[in-house]
């Protein structure tokens, strides 16, 4: 059986021990298993417009292909589990590659709390739809248009498979820094560990958009990256931190010298929340602000 054409993602493992080439098993089967739930649940919505309330239910299933050569990269194919295809499946394939990553997007900003970037893809979606005369009244009776529709659907498929979504994130923080769906895209939908930590506590932990932030490190370990921060400009706020940037395991880095000289970072931060309160900042860019 041939895999539906321009349906197959790359998804990878990257930073940390996923650099060579090796990463937790258990956790990297757990994710894999997470991503083929919400991938099962997203071409079924995308190709049928409608959201499966269970597994039996999927018309399509997405099966993983060897990992590609010097990596821990996976091809993720799909594959119909009858003959029958929608009525436009043939339109729908053809354009995929532009909207697949894009609900793929949507569905991880809505789990892990992310309103702003979830909305930025909706409106590209509806958008995008609005250029093809075919999502006008035909496909999906014209409802990919329609920005309230779409809302409503993401977040059935969130809520659906809510299991998979904690899942997908399993090894990162841990044994990589990232996973990327839809690598081979325009788009790549890329988990970090902000992300990553906002989706295993989807009813108390939220993720927030990166910013630029001036800080001065007062605790660090340099071994796990956490440490203490004072945020300037905030009422020098006291605030967890997490330094994800590899550059920490340099000899004489811009954190350990914040941390022994006390100076000033400009850095690069996304933060996670809880009840619209920081918990943590992840740091993955400094440079002296001297």
């Amino acid at each position: 059986m041939k895999p539906l054409p321009h349906t197959s993602a790359t998804v990878s493992y990257n930073g940390l021990y996923a650099d060579d080439h090796i990463v937790d098993i258990r956790h990297l089967a757990k994710s894999l298993d997470g991503i083929g739930l919400l991938s099962n649940g997203i071409l079924h919505f995308y190709l049928y417009g409608e959201v499966a309330k269970h597994p039996n239910s999927f018309r399509v299933r997405s099966y993983a292909g060897p990992p590609l050569a010097t990596s821990l990269s996976y091809e993720i194919v799909a594959l119909m589990t009858s003959s029958q295809l929608p009525l436009f499946a043939p339109f729908l394939l053809e354009v995929a590659e532009t909207f697949l990553p894009r609900i793929w997007e949507a569905a991880i900003a809505k789990g892990s709390g992310n309103r702003r970037l979830m909305e930025k893809q909706l409106e590209f979606i509806q958008d995008q739809a609005k250029r093809y005369d075919e999502f006008a009244n035909k496909v999906h009776e014209g409802h990919m248009q329609d920005k309230r529709w779409l809302q409503e659907h993401i977040d059935k498929i969130t809520l659906l498979n809510r299991n998979g979504l904690q899942s997908l994130p399993a090894p990162v923080g841990d044994s990589c820094r990232t996973v990327s769906v839809w690598n081979n895209s325009d788009s790549p939908v890329v988990v970090d560990e902000p992300t990553a930590t906002a989706l295993r506590k989807p009813d108390e932990i939220q993720v927030g958009d990166t910013f630029n932030a001036r800080l001065i490190i007062r605790a660090l370990n340099l071994d796990s990256g956490a440490g203490k921060a004072d945020l300037i400009g905030h009422e020098n706020k006291r605030v967890d931190i997490k330094v994800t940037d590899p550059n920490i395991i340099l000899p004489k880095n811009l954190y350990s010298g914040s941390l022994d000289k006390q100076t000033e970072l400009k850095v690069v931060a996304k933060p996670t929340l809880r009840d619209g309160q920081m918990t943590r900042l992840f740091i993955s860019d400094a440079e002296s602000s001297e």
